[in-house]
Order: structure tokens, then C-alpha cells, then sequence
């Protein structure tokens, strides 16, 4: 190093010294971070071999003295002179920044650059230090990951909404599957499919309170099975047509949702015939369920067109499950619902416009029902479990 340095000016005495050093130039030709001296004016004073490959140039001497304006674009190198100048003006460095950095030609690069003051052994500043490293490629890297996570999010969000829609078509599908298209009250089907889950549910309750004292019958916990016809419906057709008819039949779902309450299944299981399966019910309320239900159809006055209605009556027969107390699973649940049936033709033969039910006692001794016939229309007509009707005068099993 020169013995005069210490009389030059600071910017040349900074040149000097870097440009002289043997030790320093080879310790930097070992770094492949960029490293980069600036004057006051920030023009370099010195780069190491990354810096100086960045621009493309073979020697030091070939970028000495010159600033970003000579190897940028006016944007990228406009505002690296604001910063450069700001740290000489207060001495605060500005650390990992990202830069994007634009070429004369359009090309884009990305670097981590840190700067600070550059002083001399007074504590002046003198220029600025620089190091900065290439992230081009994983910017790149970084990009191409953000896009897939966006795709990947976007797909995700996309097949979710999928999978939503099809899970609402299939329940639409399902649904359609159990409802009756003309009433849109339950089917059949839906009540093949859904009586077991019920019937298993107030087996468990029932078994549960078998070793209580407390009086089962007056408990919620039975399942009442209503069959209704509509009374002289064939009549309907005949006069005022099939379009009538279906008018009415729409109109009698109406009328046994209203008399049902929101638990209660009621469903279409044939031409007029409907069925109602009230849940967790007290079997001693059964005949006032019944009464409702043909009291509401009585007094609704079915539309026929815009200027007819008529008035007509329905027939009830039901059933409770369980019907006998010492064996809950005596009598499957299709048993008892044509235990109901039974009791609606009984209803309908004895003048109809009535009902007619079997309400088991279940404090009645297993002993004295005797031997049960198998067959449900035998079981039904020989009186052996009781029958309470609304009828004045005595039930007509034929």
C-alpha cells in the first residue's frame, strides 16, 4: 500500500487502497456473493469477480467509475442511487432487500442485496459497501410454487364445491326416490326404509324401562300406525274426473300434515290410502290422534275447480307398537301395519267415516291371551287383543 494514501482525498485513497491489496483481491475472487465498493457519487470503485461478471465484463478496470445507470435501466438504477445516497446521508444501512433488477434489454433479474456506510478510520463515510446475491432462480422457483399452491387451492375449492353439488343432487335424488310425486309426502319405499331404525329405537326404550315401576303406558314411548282411506273416493273420479281426484288427494296430504305434528311421519302408500306413524307417543292418546285426523278431513272442504269444492270423510285404522309388553319383537312392524289395515276395513265396513283401533294393555298377564293365531286377520277378528273404536254401535270384522 502506498505511503501517501492517508494525504489523498477520501474517494481516491478508497480506490487506492482496494485496487492495491493483493490479500484483499484474492480473498474476495473466493466469494460468489457479489461485493461492490461505491464512492459518494456512487460510482464503483470496486467490485469483485461476481460483481464485475454480472455486467458481462472480463476486468475490473472495465466498470470502474461508473455508475448503475451505465449497466441498468433508469427505473432499477434511479432507485438504487435514492437508496445508496440515503445511507451515506444518515448512516443506516438497508438489509436483504429484494430487487428486481431490469436491463436495457428488457431481461429481469432478482437479488438479496444488503447495503451500509463505507467509512474510513476517522468514521467518515466515504461511499457505501454493497453484497448482494442472485435469486433468480429461486424467485422462479418460488413463483412456480406459489402458482401451484394457487392452482392447487383453486382445484381443491373447486373439487369441494363439486363434491358439494353432487352430494346436494344425490340427497335431491334421494329424496325424489322417497317422496310421492303428485302428494310430495313420504312413499312407500321411505317407509320400508325407515320403520326398522323406529321400531328398533322404541324396542330399546321400552326394554329399558322394564325393570322400573313406572307405568309404561302412560309413557312416550310407543308408535302409533294410522291407516286412512279416503271414504267413496272411486265416486270422485267418476264424477268430477281423475284430474279432480288428484286434486283431492293432493288436498288430503295437506289436511294429515296439518293434523300430524312435525315428528310424525305421514306418507302416500297406495291410491287414497295413506299412512301416519306418530313417534314416541303414549298409546292411551291414540284414539284422540284418530279422532283428529277424521275430525280435520270432515270438516275440510276439498277444492274441486275454482268454483266446487265437496266435503267428504276418511276411514281410520291403527295399530301401537308394542303390542304385547312381555315380547316387543312378537310382531314385526309390517305385522302391525297390517294390523292397522285391518282395522281400516273393519272401520269402513262398519259405515265408514269412523275408526277403529288396537290399543294392547300392558298390564294384561302374558297367560291370558292364551295361544295367538298366526294369521294377522284371525289374530285381529277373534278379539283377543282389545279394540276401542269411535263407532256407537259394535265393529263390523267381516
Amino acid at each position: 500500500m502506498s505511503s501517501d494514501a492517508a494525504e489523498m482525498p477520501d474517494q481516491e485513497h478508497l480506490a487506492k487502497l482496494v485496487q492495491e491489496n493483493e490479500f484483499f483481491h484474492s480473498l474476495m475472487g473466493h466469494f460468489l456473493d457479489r461485493i461492490y465498493f461505491k464512492d459518494l457519487q456512487s460510482r464503483i470503485v470496486y467490485g469483485n469477480p461476481s460483481y464485475v461478471q454480472l455486467f458481462g465484463r472480463k476486468s475490473l478496470g472495465e466498470i470502474l467509475g461508473k455508475t448503475d445507470h451505465d449497466f441498468f435501466s433508469s427505473d432499477h438504477a434511479g432507485a438504487a442511487f435514492q437508496d445508496e445516497q440515503e445511507i451515506i446521508r444518515t448512516g443506516v444501512p438497508k438489509l436483504n432487500l429484494e430487487e428486481m433488477e431490469t436491463w436495457p434489454d428488457g431481461r429481469i433479474t432478482w437479488c438479496s442485496t444488503s447495503k451500509a456506510p463505507l467509512k474510513n478510520r476517522e468514521g467518515k463515510i466515504v461511499g457505501t459497501l454493497g453484497i448482494s446475491r442472485d435469486t433468480t432462480e429461486q424467485k422462479a422457483t418460488q413463483e412456480a410454487l406459489r402458482k401451484s399452491e394457487a392452482d392447487y387451492r383453486r382445484l381443491a375449492e373447486e373439487l369441494a364445491d363439486t363434491n358439494s353439488r353432487l352430494a346436494e343432487a344425490n340427497a335431491a335424488l334421494q329424496e325424489m326416490s322417497f317422496k310421492d310425486p303428485l302428494t310430495l309426502l313420504w312413499n312407500r319405499r321411505f317407509v320400508t326404509n325407515q320403520l326398522p331404525e323406529d321400531v328398533a329405537l322404541a324396542e330399546r326404550a321400552y326394554r329399558n324401562l322394564s325393570d322400573t315401576n313406572v307405568d309404561r303406558i302412560l309413557l312416550n314411548v310407543d308408535i302409533l300406525f294410522a291407516m286412512i282411506d279416503v271414504d267413496h273416493f272411486k265416486e270422485v273420479n267418476d264424477r268430477f274426473g281423475h284430474q279432480a281426484g288428484d286434486l283431492v288427494l293432493q288436498q288430503m296430504g295437506e289436511v294429515l300434515r296439518k293434523a300430524a305434528r312435525n315428528s310424525d311421519m305421514v306418507a302416500r302408500v297406495g291410491g287414497e290410502e295413506f299412512l301416519v306413524v306418530a313417534r314416541q307417543m303414549a298409546r292411551a292418546d291414540s284414539g284422540v290422534v284418530a279422532e283428529r285426523i277424521r275430525a280435520s278431513v270432515e270438516a275440510y272442504p276439498f277444492r274441486i275447480d275454482e268454483k266446487t269444492t265437496i266435503r267428504l270423510t276418511c276411514s281410520v285404522g291403527f295399530s301401537v307398537y308394542p303390542t304385547l309388553s312381555w315380547n316387543t319383537s312378537a310382531f314385526t312392524w309390517e305385522q302391525i301395519v297390517a294390523m292397522a289395515d285391518q282395522c281400516l276395513y273393519a272401520a269402513k265396513n262398519s259405515g265408514r267415516n269412523a275408526w277403529v283401533g288396537i290399543i294392547p294393555d300392558t298390564h294384561r298377564p302374558r297367560e291370558s291371551y292364551g295361544q295367538l293365531p298366526e294369521d294377522i286377520g284371525e289374530l285381529v277378528r277373534s278379539g283377543i287383543l282389545p279394540t276401542v273404536s269411535s263407532l256407537k254401535t259394535p265393529v263390523n270384522w267381516r
